[in-house]
Formats: C-alpha cells, sequence, structure tokens
C-alpha cells in the first residue's frame, strides 16, 4: 500500500510540473507576442468614381487634401499623354505646365511652373524631359543648349539655369526635394540644385530602373542584361569632374604611351581602369539576366549581383529606406535594403501575369501590387495584390475590366499616412481604407 502510495505523489507531482510547464509556455507565447505587436490588417473598400471625379468626395474633409494631392500623381502617371501636357512632384503639390511651341520645334516647350495655390510663378522656354522636386523650387529639364545635357533651374529665383550636366536615361528627385539621382551609363548623385555629390561608372549602356530612400540615404539600380555586353560593374569614375560646358575631345593617346599608362595603373592596383585601357574586357553575357545593385547616400557599394529573370519592371522602396520591392517577369522579390539580403519572393500562377506597378507603405508593412491577368491583352482583367512584408498574400481583389479602352495599369500607391490605398486605372479610381488593430 505504500508502495502505491508513493507512486501516486510522484504522479501528482509530475502532472504538476507539466501543468505548470504548460501554463509558462503559454504564458511566455502570449507575451511574445504582444511584444511583436501582431497585428490584424483590414482593408475596406471606400468605393470609386469615373476618372474625370476624384477620390477625395469619399472621405471627410480633413482627409480630402491628402487624397487629392496623391491623386494626382498618379492620375499622371497613368495618362499616357500626360507627358506632353505637364510634369508634376510626387508629392502633387507643384506642377509644370507644358505648350508645344511648334511641330518644327520637336522636344521643346514652354514651361510654366504652378505652386500649390495654382499661382503660376515661372515661365522658361526649354526642352520637354521635365522633372519637378517636391521643394517646390527646383526643376531639372533636358537642355536646349547641349545635346544630351541636363539643365537644373530654381524657379524661385531666375529663368536661367544654375548649372548642367551629363544626361542619364532614367533620373528622380528624392521625396524630400534635396537630391536628384541620374541612372544610365553612368550612376550619378547630385543635390536638388544641380550640384554633383558623386559619379558611378556603371559598366552597362542597358535601360536601368533606379530608386531613392526619402532621405537620400539609399539608391537601389537594377539593369537589364544587354547580349554580347559585358555585366555591369558599378565603379569609381577616374578624375571625373562636373562641367557646365561640354567636354572637350582630348588628343588620342599613342600606344605607348597607353601601354605605360596600363603598366602604371596596374602597379596602383587599379585592375578596372587597366584593363578599360588595355582594351581587355571579360566574357560578354550569353544569358538573360536582371542585375540588381545596393548603394549607401555615400555613393559606398552595399552589394551587386544577378538574378535569373527576362526584365527589370518596378523599383519601390519603403519610405524609411529599409526595404525594397522589386518586380521582374511574373514575380516580386522583396530585399533588406541595408544589406542587399532577399528576404522572400512572391510568383504568379504564370508568365503572363503582368506587375504593371507597386507600392510599400510608409512603414514598411504592406506591399500593394497592380497587376494585369494576361500581358498580351489589353483588356484583360486588372487586379490590385495586397502582401503583407513576410510575402504572405492578404488581398486579391479583381477590378472592373475595361470595355474599350486599353487597360493602362491599375496604378498604386499609399497616402503618407498609412491610412489609405488609392488605385488608378483607364476606367475608374478605387480607394481603400486601411485599419491595423493589435491583437
Amino acid at each position: 500500500m505504500k508502495f502505491y502510495m508513493i507512486k501516486f505523489s510522484v504522479l501528482i507531482i509530475l502532472l504538476s510540473i507539466i501543468l505548470l510547464t504548460f501554463l509558462e509556455t503559454n504564458h511566455n507565447f502570449a507575451q511574445t507576442e504582444k511584444e511583436m505587436g501582431k497585428q490584424s490588417i483590414s482593408l475596406d473598400y471606400l468605393g470609386c468614381v469615373p476618372i474625370e471625379s476624384t477620390l477625395a468626395v469619399l472621405v471627410p474633409e480633413q482627409d480630402k487634401q491628402i487624397i487629392t494631392l496623391k491623386e494626382k500623381w498618379l492620375d499622371a502617371r497613368i495618362d499616357i499623354y500626360a507627358h506632353n501636357k505637364m510634369a508634376i512632384s510626387e508629392n502633387g503639390k507643384f506642377k509644370i505646365l507644358k505648350r508645344h511651341i511648334s511641330e518644327k520645334q520637336e522636344g521643346v516647350v514652354e514651361a510654366t511652373f504652378v505652386d500649390t495655390n495654382g499661382t503660376k510663378i515661372w515661365n522658361a522656354v526649354v526642352g520637354e524631359d521635365i522633372y519637378v522636386s517636391n521643394n517646390g523650387r527646383n526643376i531639372a529639364v533636358t537642355s536646349l543648349s547641349f545635346p544630351n545635357r541636363i539643365a537644373f533651374y530654381d524657379v524661385r529665383a531666375s529663368t536661367e539655369p544654375i548649372t548642367t550636366g551629363e544626361f542619364q536615361g532614367e533620373n528622380a528627385f528624392s521625396y524630400n526635394g534635396e537630391y536628384f539621382i541620374s541612372a544610365g551609363s553612368k550612376l550619378i548623385l547630385r543635390r536638388a540644385d544641380g550640384a554633383k555629390i558623386w559619379e558611378k561608372d556603371t559598366g552597362s549602356k542597358a535601360s536601368k530602373k533606379v530608386a531613392i530612400s526619402s532621405d537620400g540615404s539609399y539608391i537601389v539600380m537594377a539593369s537589364n542584361a544587354i547580349f554580347g555586353e559585358t555585366e555591369p560593374n558599378i565603379r569609381d569614375v577616374v578624375g571625373a569632374k562636373e562641367q557646365n560646358e561640354p567636354k572637350l575631345t582630348s588628343p588620342k593617346t599613342t600606344a605607348e604611351e597607353k601601354k605605360k599608362r596600363v603598366e602604371a595603373l596596374k602597379r596602383e592596383a587599379k585592375e578596372n581602369e587597366g584593363a578599360r585601357l588595355s582594351k581587355k574586357v571579360s566574357q560578354p553575357t550569353r544569358e538573360r539576366k536582371v542585375y540588381l545593385s545596393f548603394l549607401r547616400g555615400d555613393g559606398t557599394l552595399i552589394k551587386q549581383f544577378s538574378i535569373p529573370y527576362r526584365i527589370a519592371q518596378n523599383l519601390a522602396l519603403s519610405y524609411n529606406g529599409q526595404y525594397l520591392a522589386f518586380s521582374c517577369d511574373s514575380t516580386v522579390l522583396f530585399y533588406q535594403v541595408e544589406t542587399g539580403d532577399l528576404l522572400w519572393k512572391y510568383e504568379f500562377p504564370n508568365v503572363y501575369w503582368w506587375i504593371m506597378s507597386m507600392a510599400i507603405s510608409g512603414d514598411g508593412d504592406l506591399i500593394a501590387l497592380g497587376v494585369k491577368s494576361d500581358r498580351s491583352d489589353l483588356l484583360s482583367s486588372p487586379y490590385l495584390y495586397l502582401l503583407n512584408k513576410n510575402g504572405a498574400e492578404l488581398k486579391k481583389l479583381e477590378l472592373k475590366k475595361p470595355t474599350d479602352l486599353p487597360q493602362m495599369g491599375p496604378i498604386v500607391d499609399f497616402t503618407e499616412d498609412n491610412r489609405y490605398l488609392l488605385v488608378v486605372a483607364t476606367n475608374e479610381n478605387y480607394l481603400f481604407e486601411i485599419t491595423k488593430v493589435s491583437r
């Protein structure tokens, strides 16, 4: 009897230990969930309006301005003819109205700068490609005086350019309005007034996509591979100096001078420059690749590499610069910018899906995708996809299918306060409200 009593006591003790462990584990789990600040996210459909109306009618009075400004920016992006009529700042507050002077003067426009209040404060005849800063005073335009140059203006000060610089194919102002990034055969970071901060040789003439974080602290460039071209390799441009006038062509270097120069450079371990001068190039690429380069605002290269995709489509940086969403072919890739490491990828059902636009919420928690279900069919159904920053699909909504107009979009973006998601399409514009509730 005594033996059974001991066994029973031991069993009770074991059960007590198991129960305490279970309770402690649940307590720790609940505590961890609370510490992580887990949230449930709801996307509430507020309505849609015809393109000639405004989404501001769907929100309270205090939110009308933020919706109106964002809608202006998106409308300009989706209108295939907007480039001929105007240029607008990303915050929607400032714009340039364009008037083409004559058919004989192709690429030349009379440009009028209009501020937030609709006041016209600057007017000049300039090149057709115009970029407007969010700071309300700086613009960049293709130069009329010199081919392949870009001119920088202060519209609050003068109709004469502050300076000019070498033009690259892809250009953008940072959201804070303080920096201007250009990507082409060179990657150049300037201040908003055109003063050059640094310049890199990209090693490729292929088309580029470039994104700069809101404060200029990070830059990401994507490049398509060109058959027969060497792989892109970002490096410093030796002895590069910015000039207002085009550089004069320097005398040709003799074979003997070139040989001596190559030897000197090799002694100094400047292998890239030495290889270029001695015309020693790496084997040309024969694969379809996309190249990604991550840099800090001071020009320091974080990481560059290739990925096995065909076409670089969209780059979107979170407002804080921590995350990059990148779409190529029918795939979304999500990276941590500080390291250049891939966090996850999201793939669509087949290669016919086409990612038309992409945006990351200011806090980096949500990724919105404007998608077409068939890239070969202009009238195919448009979709809105919403992912969280872990790559999980939160929402998939089919938008109204176009009937007679080609579907140029949908174009998506979040408001700066992360409360609204706007979707602009050819026929109608849609508005969603985002609600986050901590669990």
